[in-house]
């Protein structure tokens, strides 16, 4: 679909815009017949790319694939910081990396993402991904501030998505996975 970097700096197309429509419909019917009620969302992520590569792919029937073997699936097309470029899902991707003041209300009001559900996935990683040899470091921040933080959106039904460090062999770095089970007794105790 995209490929490699071309040299005038843009995505090299592998296939065509009905060609792309087509592995969309595909795979997420596929998904979707296979886990339905078991699965619940999609987050998908640099849409804005796909949209810059793509202008004409039909979204709203990608959206309705998302819908298959489950109709109250969620369905979110990460736009980054960039407006959302589409009406055509549920909520707002919220790509955040740190934490920062919580939502105010269920709906975002102004900025990228006016009118969706507020939705903000937070990192406790200094990056996204561990990428480099050796340990993952501790989260970048206290558990008792994402505790606050994840309370304060919760208060206004506004979701939180936590992105943690995770080792290829599928362990939990131990310091995120203590902040975790902290978070957990602390949201659902009351």
């Amino acid at each position: 679909m995209l490929g490699g970097i071309g040299a005038a700096g843009l995505y090299k197309l592998t296939c065509s815009e009905e060609q792309f429509t087509e592995i969309h419909k595909n795979v997420l019917t596929e998904i979707g017949s296979r886990y339905r009620n078991k699965l619940a969302g999609y987050w998908f992520d640099s849409w804005y790319q796909s949209l810059a590569a793509y202008p004409d792919v039909p979204i709203e029937e990608i959206y309705r694939y998302c819908k298959i073997g489950n109709p109250g699936r969620l369905t979110a097309f990460n736009f980054w910081i960039f407006p959302v470029l589409t009406r055509w899902q549920d909520y707002w991707a919220g790509e955040l990396n740190a934490l920062q003041r919580p939502f105010e209300s269920r709906y975002i009001q102004k900025g990228a993402g006016a009118g969706f559900q507020a939705h903000g996935l937070v990192s406790t990683l200094q990056s996204w991904v561990h990428s480099e040899t050796g340990p993952i470091p501790p989260p970048q921040f206290s558990t008792d501030d994402l505790i606050a933080h994840v309370k304060a959106n919760k208060e206004h039904k506004a979701v939180t998505t936590i992105n943690i460090g995770i080792y290829q062999d599928g362990t939990i770095e131990q310091s995120s996975f203590d902040m975790m089970r902290q978070l957990r007794r602390a949201i659902r105790e009351k």
